[in-house]
């Protein structure tokens, strides 16, 4: 189960802060730049949340949802690979972060909704933890791929992952509802409190 919410929501950008500055010298540009990127990420996510509640993209199942964000998350990260100025980069960065928008928020309810009940604060954890292992192996990996592939192999590599786990998707995803129907709990429905007190 575990690795199933790993795959499902796998923490991609984590291996991004530091082959990317690495990846832009080698490009030609200057490391700093990767402050520009970190912005506009920012900026984007930011500027795309009031997007995310709108009816038609909160309608959207799960498996759709991770698929699409895994697409977006790869096309951007192609677009690393072919990057050639800051602007290339930035058009780059502003598509994988839209993709993002799609996974991270997501991801949080989607892996409470596998834990049986009681159980959400420990399988959260779980999903917790392996952002905390994506972080410390992502600059192992990235530095070690950006000297054995290049920077172009590098990003390549990494939206060959998402366009994979965006194929993975409604499978997982169904896998992860036949264990949650026939093997585990249903876990019991939130209720959202308004008043505030007496």
């Amino acid at each position: 189960m575990l690795y199933l919410q790993i795959m499902i929501t796998l923490p991609l950008p984590l291996p991004l802060p530091l082959p990317l500055p690495l990846s832009l010298e080698l490009g030609g540009l200057q490391p700093a730049d990767a402050g520009v990127l970190f912005t506009a990420s920012a900026l984007t996510i930011a500027a795309g949340q009031p997007l995310m509640r709108l009816s038609r993209l909160t309608a959207l199942s799960a498996p759709a949802a991770f698929a699409g964000g895994y697409l977006l998350m790869a096309l951007g990260l192609a677009g690393y690979a072919l990057a050639y100025s800051l602007g290339t980069f930035i058009a780059a960065t502003v598509v994988w972060s839209v993709g993002d928008l799609f996974l991270v928020g997501r991801a949080y309810a989607f892996v409470a909704s596998l834990a049986p009940t009681g159980a959400r604060g420990r399988y959260l954890a779980v999903y917790g933890t392996s952002w905390g292992i994506g972080g410390i192996l992502a600059p192992l990996a990235g530095t070690q791929l950006l000297e054995h592939v290049g920077t172009a192999g590098l990003w390549s590599g990494m939206a060959v992952v998402c366009l994979t786990l965006a194929a993975l998707q409604p499978a997982l995803v169904r896998h992860a509802d036949k264990d949650r129907e026939y093997g585990q709990p249903q876990p019991a429905p939130v209720e959202l409190r308004t008043d505030q007190g007496d």
